[in-house]
């Protein structure tokens, strides 16, 4: 053991080592025993400063495959994202750099492949007695290729070796074009880590006991006579990440890693990227080991249907203007379907069941021979009623067997199946499925290998498809049944393998996909709402982040589709699409607000030649047409395609008249301001009225009307240049079935000292019965006993509709003749400054009242002619001088005029 002292430093300092097995070991004992290393394989990872970095210690003296190269591939991928740092040792070089040395294949395939997968960044190689540094290189047999390898300054693994020290040297005569730099000395590599970057110093011995010792105190800096290696490009360092504050910031938005499209196999990249001191020059997408596309511009997509099913391989780059490139964690999306392949990792769940003893720490699975054995599987991450398509266990063989017999393999039939215990008959208690596979296994010829069973779908579709079923269940398959002979599998306690491989898709009926319905043909002022369906976790429609509700409206063509997600732990997609053409449709303009003078020529409206039909709300079917009274014109219009477009315009004449109301509540008479405006003043009126409306012409150029109910004002307006309109406005209209008053009979009091007057009515229309409401509180529909004054009633039927009365009862009268007793006017109030009211009322029962105002000087100034028997009479003060002012009431029946003063003040 001397050569062993010189781990330790003259001044003690003690060197450990991490060993690898080499050519001249003839078996694994030697070092495992020697070293105590963590695995009696002699391959295994060890780890240095938390997540700096982790070291892969391989060994190529034993099958670099199979379960040394599962091992490599479960252990890179879980520690993929929490480790900085990741470096390989073995000893036989994958491509040698000598003629002596062949190449290795089955290492390349084994272990080049997932250290490019995972991100290894350096490996260090030995066996070949030369000296060796590559550049950065990728396992590609595409173009370019040297021997299956390919420059890549971004993503490749160095390799560097190839064992020089005290063994004979070799001739470096296999250089490559991805090689850096060789030689043939002896030597061995100094490595720097940080966080930052590895530095590797090739270190030239022959001149070691020169050379001085590292300091704790500095131990980065080259001790005094250090020789370095010096490549051919100047350096004598080789850096790896020397730009890791440097490199552009990728972010993937989709796709999501793990990702299944259930219905689709078209797969839309969107990438940001950034570059904190540059530009980024592009983005490259990589699928399954080849370059699909480069983006040189953002935002960076692509959209890509695979030509396979299944796992798909996902690398992203992006590259600065310094040629600094950063890359996205590989990851895996899955097209139409999964895969799942889950091992038992916990000992006690692979168990044995002989007779009703149990046993959950048998270091062998003895199949044939236990009256049942269980495998319990978690983490599936399965969801309920997937279709499984195929689903396999494999057993790694303990020992050699060539007996013939077969096993009978069912699915513990539950929700989730539970952990087993040493409970007696633990296994056999347990529920089955109904389906079932019997396996008659071939002769186990390889202690390590694997067997697989035949397709075990049917039983796990049973399980899978149960109610409680949900991603976080465990699955139990159950071995039962006597055999002549038997098969032995390694256990999880001896560091076994047993994996259950399932493959399952989303085509079944708990997992409908959107459906936006077929390709449409629309008219573009046909606006579209797409609707992808309920009952989804997420929505993204065309791949925009921006729309994420269940609906899309459009109103463009295009192809729209929807990305939708169901409820599931994994993320797992359902797309669909649909080609909407919106057909261009002409455009009718008829115009805003046309004005027109209307003294004899019509107004010419033209929807255009453009369509092949033509509705117009005049009733006419042609492209134009003139009109010649105002009002609000449309036309409807189909094209050649069956689209349709409508316009409307309004036709005013020059004059708009505008009808004003003063006083339109309280009373039988209402009153109006006309106000003309447009054209050119002054106006002129030609009336053709119908019921009661009392017209006068005021200063301020407008027109006071005042009109009775169910009045219709018709009056023709011309201005000075001839134009006209004729304005037409029903007052207060009784429309509809609603009550009406259509007779009365009113019975003077004999004296103002007596009370035996009366009112009788006559009500027709509306929906009887009818009620009555008297201002004296009497709800009859005649009323008697009624002393001098005026009365009023309100007459409502069933459905709530009304019409009002008004009535005066005189005192005493000569029956021949209206005088002081039978006739009433009053004015309130009095003094009058604003409005004021003319209540009156005369015996007889026809429209001939006329009302006069006289100023105190005699003249009339204002007079109302044609008034009803009896009502309130609104009349404007504010037009009248202040001064002493006469009212007169006069009819047909009357002896002579009743007058009333009144007061007119400011």
């Amino acid at each position: 053991m001397n050569d062993w002292q010189l781990t330790i430093s003259p001044d003690g300092r003690m060197y450990p080592v991490v060993v690898t097995r080499g050519n001249h070991e003839s078996e694994n004992n030697i070092l495992y025993n020697m070293f105590d290393t963590p695995s009696a394989g002699m391959y295994f990872a060890t780890s240095f400063g938390g997540g700096l970095l982790r070291l892969y210690t391989l060994n190529t003296e034993v099958v670099v495959g199979g379960t040394q190269g599962n091992w490599l591939v479960n252990d890179l991928q879980a520690h993929q994202s929490n480790t900085q740092w990741r470096i390989a040792q073995y000893h036989r070089c994958t491509r040698p750099h000598t003629t002596v040395k062949p190449n290795i294949e089955a290492q390349y395939n084994a272990w080049s492949v997932p250290f490019y997968d995972y991100g290894v960044q350096l490996v260090v190689e030995c066996d070949a007695h030369v000296v060796k540094n590559t550049y950065p290189i990728v396992p590609s047999y595409g173009a370019g290729n040297d021997e299956g390898f390919v420059r890549d300054d971004c993503e490749g693994t160095v390799y560097i070796g190839e064992g020089c020290w005290g063994a004979p040297l070799r001739n470096n005569n296999y250089n490559r074009t991805w090689t850096r730099a060789s030689g043939s000395f002896n030597e061995f590599k100094w490595l720097f880590i940080n966080q930052n970057r590895i530095e590797v110093r090739t270190i030239m011995v022959d001149n070691a006991s020169l050379v001085a010792s590292v300091t704790d105190a500095a131990p980065f800096t080259p001790p005094a006579n250090l020789q370095l290696w010096t490549m051919p490009d100047g350096s004598n360092t080789l850096t790896i990440d020397a730009y890791a504050n440097q490199r552009p910031v990728v972010s993937v938005v989709s796709p999501q890693p793990g990702v299944c499209y259930a219905n689709s196999g078209t797969i839309h990249f969107s990438v940001n990227a950034t570059d904190p001191d540059g530009t980024v020059q592009y983005v490259q997408f990589y699928a399954n080991g080849q370059l699909l596309s480069t983006d040189y511009t953002p935002p960076y997509t692509l959209t890509w249907t695979p030509g396979t099913t299944g796992e798909q391989k996902i690398r992203i780059r992006a590259v600065d203007n310094e040629n600094i490139c950063s890359v996205v964690q590989p990851f895996s999306v899955y097209t139409y379907s999964k895969p799942v392949n889950t091992k038992i990792v916990t000992p006690s769940d692979d168990a044995e069941q002989i007779g009703s003893g149990m046993d959950l720490n048998d270091i062998d699975l003895d199949l044939g021979e236990s009256d049942y054995i269980g495998l319990r599987f978690t983490n599936l991450q399965i969801p309920r009623g997937v279709r499984i398509l195929n689903a396999y266990l494999d057993f790694m063989v303990e020992e050699l067997s060539v007996a013939i017999g077969s096993v009978n393999i069912k699915a513990e039939n539950s929700d989730n199946a539970q952990p087993f215990t040493s409970a007696a008959n633990n296994l056999s208690n347990r529920p089955l499925t109904a389906a079932s596979v019997s396996w008659g296994p071939a002769t186990w010829t390889t202690a390590g290998s694997f067997q697989t069973t035949p397709n075990l779908k049917d039983m796990v579709q049973q399980v899978v498809n149960r109610a409680g079923w949900t991603e976080n269940s465990a699955l139990v398959l159950m071995v039962t049944g006597a055999t002549v002979g038997g098969r032995d599998a390694i256990a999880a306690d001896a560091s076994g393998t047993t994996v259950l491989r399932i493959e399952y898709d989303f085509n079944s009926p708990a997992f409908t996909p959107p459906y936006l319905g077929p390709d449409q043909t629309l008219c573009d002022n046909q606006p579209l709402t797409l609707d992808a369906g309920a009952g989804y976790a997420s929505y993204l429609w065309n791949n925009n982040p921006a729309f994420t509700t269940q609906t899309l409206p459009i109103n463009s063509s295009g192809i729209y589709n929807v990305s939708v997600t169901y409820n599931t732990m994994q993320p797992v997609v359902a797309t669909d699409q649909v080609v909407v053409t919106f057909l261009p449709v002409a455009d009718i303009n008829l115009g805003n607000v046309i004005q027109t003078c209307f003294n004899g020529s019509g107004v010419l409206l033209d929807a255009g030649s453009a369509f092949e039909v033509y509705y117009w709300s005049t009733g006419e079917t042609t492209p134009a047409i003139v009109v010649n009274q105002p009002g609000t014109y449309s036309v409807l219009a189909m094209d050649f395609n069956g689209c349709v477009v409508t316009d409307e315009v309004v036709v005013q004449a020059n004059i708009q008249p505008l009808l004003q109301p003063v006083i339109t509540s309280g009373s039988f008479l209402h009153v109006y301001n006309l106000q003309p405006t447009g054209g050119t003043p002054p106006y002129t009126y030609a009336w053709n009225n119908t019921g009661y409306v009392n017209y006068q012409q005021m200063p301020g150029g407008y027109v006071r009307l005042i009109t009775g109910n169910s009045a219709v004002i018709n009056v023709t307006i011309t201005d000075a240049n001839g134009c006209s309109v004729t304005y037409i406005n029903s007052i207060n209209p009784v429309s509809g079935n609603v009550p009406q008053i259509t007779a009365y009979t009113i019975t003077p009091t004999a004296s103002e000292a007596v009370a035996n007057g009366g009112i009788s009515i006559t009500v027709s229309g509306g929906t009887p019965p009818y009620s009555f409401n008297w201002s004296n509180g009497s709800t009859a529909q005649n009323v008697t006993g009624l002393a001098k004054g005026w009365y009023v009633v309100t007459v409502t039927d069933v459905l709530g509709n009304s019409a009002v009365g008004w009535y005066w009862v005189a005192a005493g009268y000569n029956r021949s003749k209206n005088n002081s007793e039978t006739t009433q006017l009053t004015i309130m109030p009095n003094p009058v400054s604003n409005m004021a009211y003319l209540q009156y009322a005369v015996m007889e029962q026809s429209n001939s009242v006329q009302i006069t105002i006289y100023g105190i000087n005699g003249q009339p100034v204002q007079q109302f002619t044609g008034l009803p028997a009896q009502g309130l009479l609104p009349f404007e003060g504010s037009n009248l001088p202040p001064g002493v002012y006469w009212a007169t009431l006069q009819s047909a029946g009357t002896a002579e005029p009743v007058k009333q003063k009144f007061v007119v003040v400011r």
